[in-house]
């Protein structure tokens, strides 16, 4: 019985029904290799399905890409480009049971140049200013409260802000404008250049200057753009802004700015609407420690950037493929009152790990911690707690429950201890032997997450009263002041109006002592002091700037729950207080953090995944509410615990839970241990116990940090065109190869034919029938270069994209000199719909010709032909996708030209419609396996026969284990002739063969003679006319 979506607390009756009267399933067939992108999906882990069904659990649905990105690219991580290995899925899945996928991600070669793209780093990079380029690079809009400001900078008043929205700069400028603080002042209209701090108008509206590389005019834009906060307003900041990567993209984007000719420059990334907006819940703007509530706010743009060191910037993606996982869940305080208490200090117990590489898995759970009971007995002080896996999106009144892991506790020695019970178990690459190596003690029984123990847990060596209470929330970037009349940045924690410590003073980013940013913008210089202006050009208010972090919840009545039994403290993914729909807002704050702003070394900096996971690797992370200046300039969001939960002053825990159990209630206020020098419930048992026993035992986290590796600027990251040739240059070609290695060994991964859709590189399509013919058991189709582009690739239109000729795919394909039958070619590509959108799209001829082999095992076997109108008509279904076009039309002689050459056309005939017309392999030496029925034919009968023999290997050498073979080996060879696809055979195992000498040397050798079936692929009738009164007995 599974337990995974029972919840057993007190005692009772569970049923569910399991049904054991299904047929079972024979042994799954062996099927094809398929190796490309996914929409989601283990990543470098061959993984077998069995049904499309069980693809799109795993691997998501096919996506036909989305090329104008409207729906908010950056954000959703929208797949702009065809994931074709995802379609050659469905096309074999449709007729068949069995696939095993490899999932394509970001990885980079060894000997790649971290943070160069050109020198074969994976990611993609929006570089930051230098001494060429003033204006590209990634831009932070940081507002804040408009308050009254004095004239004199001594009396500056204390204003809280925030940083709203990044945008990345390819080139070109983007300058906020507007009116400064004060209009009376000398320039206080002037457009706004720099870092000059610009007034929104009374609606809290901002208007962006848009200029393309070559317009140095700011008082000329090239387009204007007036935004808000406000998600319901067609102004509204991720509306009127891109937010499509690739439109910057020169090599496969037209799209231009209004001017209708300057191409589009810049996008939208992250933005953080619910910290600005006027009303809302999570707003992050005070004036001298008040909450701000009006409409107007100021606005400074400034880069993202090191003043030190220009190549320490945001923009700077450069990295491989890292897991999300969320911070280190810690314990509870064990003392009943302590002023010292920090929850940052409390024993870190255990994280987890998604087990995908990536952004799908943050994007798609939650992580709820539930039912924590403290134990009663001292027979075993161990306490207990579940683990439940939720959907992101989900609600504490409506729990979408996707595991429950019940009951379990952190003794190592228990059955429910949490490693134990989930997994621990994970994969690396080893880069020698080019295959996955598995590590951890325990199997991994979830489908997302795996758990990673604090060795002093996983040792038994801690307290044994520990339960987790609490947890890290994700590293951010460290928050700062800046003062009156200085022109440098503090750390944040400093006093109002106090000018920083000698060796204390940090730029806004990076810490490393760095002057402010204004001296970088360069945006008209001659208008640009270097410093954040205030109109004046004199910084004359004290300001902080807290860098976005997830919502809390601030108290149990968050979300309006049924119960107290359903609130959960801790990250709050609703709108607001009491709207408790999803916030998309999370999305940006739960993505990986730059490599290029680390404020570490760069060795140190390289595992991002663990620079994110593990504060004991980070030394120089600050704690949350201190204001020790370190060289770091990141810290930890916040540090959550129950023992920060206690009754909202002036409630009595009787009265805590009137009108329906959860109006007033319970709050949290992060440190009010120490704030108050007592527990916050200290009523009753006056220790941990006692938010526990008022019910709130539950609290909600989320995954952070995980990133995809890939180009976001590339529509299909491993598009051919910039694909580049030698791995160590090139992630992309890098990861396809890696991809390849991981199913080289017939040992690791049982296959019997190999694509890897739309992939045409000849680096890939070589090692692709190396591969094929070193494991001899399977037949690799492979996509020719130069027959089609797609849009992915190049800004060409489809005239000039599917324009190349019968002639240039032959000749191309000749100057390769293939010779092998462990491999086959289709030309041209075809046009699809896809069956769940309806979206056109064009798709690579290996995915129609794999999907007529699967209807042809089916219809037939292996060793029929998979092409004519009988197994080879694409527009009648035998491609497993609907079929309705190709990308040229061919000619008689245009057929007879692929042929001679070896590759096999796809026609398309007026009456009869799409069909494959040809089924050669790619050996040119005439012989019967340059038929790909033939060599399909032997692929399964030495599969099938040396199945036979090695259940006879450290058997006797003697005649009795010789006839045995013969007996199991001869009914194989049978069946295949008497389903048409062996004329004859002999097999021949006695003395004559394995000779006393072979005995000697402990080996059996037998033969296997096979006269393989023809296929009639000419028809050849003569038609004679006779003379009247011929006689036809003649």
């Amino acid at each position: 019985m599974s337990e995974k979506k029972f919840k057993f607390i007190s005692p009772g009756v569970f049923t569910s029904e399991i049904d054991n009267s299904q047929i079972p399933k024979s042994p799954a067939e062996i099927g094809p290799v398929i190796i490309g992108r996914t929409a989601k999906g283990p990543a470098f882990k061959p993984t077998t399905v069995s049904s499309y069904e069980e693809f799109v659990q795993l691997f998501g649905d096919a996506q036909a890409g989305n090329g104008n990105g409207t729906d908010d690219a950056f954000r959703k991580n929208t797949i702009l480009g065809p994931t074709y290995a995802s379609y050659a899925a469905q096309a074999w899945l449709r007729n068949n049971n069995a696939a095993t996928i490899v999932r394509l991600i970001g990885e980079q070669h060894p000997e790649a140049t971290a943070g160069n793209t050109a020198q074969g780093a994976a990611g993609y990079d929006f570089a930051g200013i230098d001494a060429s380029n003033d204006s590209q690079g990634a831009f932070g809009l940081f507002v804040f409260p408009s308050a009254s400001l004095p004239a004199n900078p001594a009396t500056a008043r204390s204003l809280s802000g925030t940083l709203a929205a990044i945008f990345y700069v390819e080139e070109g400028r983007l300058i906020l404008s507007g009116a400064g603080p004060h209009a009376t002042a000398a320039g206080g209209n002037r457009v706004a250049s720099g870092c000059t701090m610009i007034e929104s108008d009374a609606n809290g509206e901002f208007t962006m200057q848009i200029n393309p590389a070559g317009n140095a005019d700011v008082d000329s834009p090239t387009e204007k753009i007036l935004f808000n906060f406000n998600e319901t307003s067609d102004r509204f900041i991720r509306k009127v802004f891109n937010t499509n990567p690739t439109l910057v993209n020169d090599d496969v984007s037209t799209a231009t700015l209004a001017d209708g000719s300057s191409r589009v420059n810049y996008v939208l990334g992250e933005s953080f609407e619910k910290r600005v907006a006027q009303g809302s819940t999570f707003r992050e703007m005070f004036v001298t420690g008040t909450a701000y509530t009006g409409n107007k706010m100021r606005g400074v743009l400034l880069p993202m950037q090191s003043a030190e060191a220009t190549s320490n910037e945001h923009g700077d993606f450069m990295f491989a493929a890292t897991k999300a996982t969320t911070g280190w869940f810690i314990s509870q305080d064990l003392t009943t009152m302590s002023s010292s208490y920090s929850a940052a200090s409390q024993q870190r117990l255990f994280r987890l790990e998604a087990l995908l590489s990536g952004q799908s898995t943050q994007r798609e759970v939650k992580v709820s911690i539930q039912n924590v009971k403290a134990s009663t007995t001292n027979d075993d002080p161990y306490g207990t707690f579940d683990v439940v896996l939720r959907r992101l999106s989900d609600t504490d009144n409506r729990q979408v429950v996707l595991e429950r892991f019940s009951g379990l506790n952190l003794n190592p020695s228990s059955e429910n201890y949490i490693a134990r019970r989930i997994g621990d178990q994970y994969e690396v690459y080893d880069t020698s032997e080019k295959r996955n190596r598995s590590y951890g003690e325990f199997g991994n029984q979830s489908d997302y997450v795996r758990v990673v123990m604090n060795e002093d847990v996983a040792r038994a060596q801690t307290d044994q009263r520990l339960l987790p209470f609490g947890f890290f929330g994700p590293v951010k970037y460290r928050d700062v002041d800046f003062h009156s009349g200085s022109t440098s940045f503090s750390s944040y924690g400093k006093a109002e109006g106090g000018t920083a410590a000698g060796g204390s003073v940090h730029s806004i980013i990076d810490g490393a002592g760095a002057a402010t940013f204004g001296s970088l913008m360069g945006h008209s210089l001659a208008k640009v002091p270097a410093t954040v202006l205030v109109d004046t050009g004199v910084i004359n208010m004290t300001a902080s700037i807290r860098f976005p972090e997830l919502p809390l919840v601030a108290s149990s009545s968050y979300g309006s729950p049924n119960s107290k039994e359903v609130t959960h403290f801790g990250v709050y993914t609703g709108k607001s207080s009491t709207d408790p729909k999803f916030n998309e807002e999370i999305l940006d704050i739960q993505r990986s953090l730059s490599r290029g702003l680390k404020g570490y070394t760069a060795e140190a900096a390289l595992d991002l995944a663990q620079v994110n996971a593990d504060a004991d690797d980070e030394p120089a992370l600050a704690q949350v509410g201190t204001s020790t200046a370190t060289s770091s300039g990141r810290m930890h969001s916040f540090v959550f615990s129950l023992d920060d939960v206690g009754p909202i002053p002036g409630k009595t825990l009787e009265a805590k839970h009137a009108a329906g159990l959860r109006k007033g209630g319970f709050s949290y206020t992060a440190g009010a241990i120490s704030t108050n020098g007592t527990r916050t419930v200290s009523q009753g048992t006056g220790s941990y116990k006692a938010v526990l026993d008022q019910g709130y035992d539950s609290f909600t986290t989320v995954l952070h940090g995980g990133h995809d590796g890939l180009n976001i600027k590339e529509a299909e990251p491993f598009n051919n065109t910039r694909m580049g040739t030698v791995e160590t240059t090139s992630y992309a070609l890098h990861s396809v190869i890696r991809g390849l290695d991981l199913v080289r060994d017939p040992e690791d991964v049982q296959g019997n034919l190999l694509v890897v859709p739309g992939i045409t590189k000849s680096q890939v399509t070589d090692k692709m029938l190396d591969i094929a013919e070193d494991r001899g058991d399977m037949l690799a189709i492979v996509d020719l270069e130069g027959v089609y582009s797609p849009v992915t690739e190049n800004t060409s239109n489809y005239q000039t994209r599917a324009g190349t000729t019968v002639k240039s795919a032959v000749d191309t394909l000749t100057l390769r000199s293939i010779n092998t039958s462990y491999g086959a070619a289709y030309y041209p590509w075809v046009r699809t719909r896809d069956t769940r959108t309806n979206q056109l799209l064009w798709l690579p001829p290996s995915i129609p010709a794999l999907g007529a082999m699967s209807f042809t095992d089916r219809v037939g076997a292996p060793w029929f032909a998979p092409a004519g109108l009988q197994r080879g008509g694409l527009s009648d279904g035998a491609g497993g996708l609907p079929v309705i076009d190709v990308t040229k039309k061919l000619t008689s002689k245009d057929r007879d030209d692929l042929y001679a050459a070896n590759i096999n056309p796809i026609a398309k005939f007026p009456a009869e419609g799409i069909v494959i017309f040809g089924q050669k392999t790619l050996q040119a030496t005439p012989s019967a396996l340059d038929r790909v029925n033939v060599r399909r034919m032997m692929i399964f009968v030495k599969r099938e026969i040396s199945r036979v023999a090695s259940q006879l290997l450290f058997a006797a050498n003697r005649k009795e284990t010789w006839n045995r073979f013969i007996a199991q080996a001869e009914p194989i060879l049978r069946g295949v002739q008497s389903n048409l696809g062996i004329d004859d055979f002999r097999l021949i195992l006695d003395e004559s063969t394995t000779t006393p000498d072979l005995i000697d040397r402990n080996i059996i050798y037998a033969k296997v003679l096979i006269k393989p079936t023809r296929t009639a692929e000419f028809f050849a009738i003569d038609f004679s006319i006779a003379r009247s009164g011929a006689s036809f007995a003649d």
